[in-house]
């Protein structure tokens, strides 16, 4: 990853937020939160999304990692 800072994770969370946006119509993003954890260079990101027609949110905890 590039330097973790509060630029790094906003960059993130607009791609994350642009790519769900073109190649998943059917979910709608309700919320989402990338935030660093430099011990692990790791980022973590929480999402709540409607899928479809589904009134009640649906949420995803991932964690994104370098992989070697």
């Amino acid at each position: 990853f590039e330097p973790m800072t509060v630029i790094t994770s906003s960059a993130l969370k607009t791609e994350i937020e642009n790519v769900i946006k073109n190649y998943e119509p059917r979910v709608t993003i309700h919320t989402l939160e990338v935030t660093p954890d430099e011990p692990h260079n790791a980022y973590n990101l929480y999402m709540e999304v409607f899928i479809g027609n589904n009134v009640q949110t649906t949420p995803i905890n991932l964690v994104l990692q370098r992989s070697r």
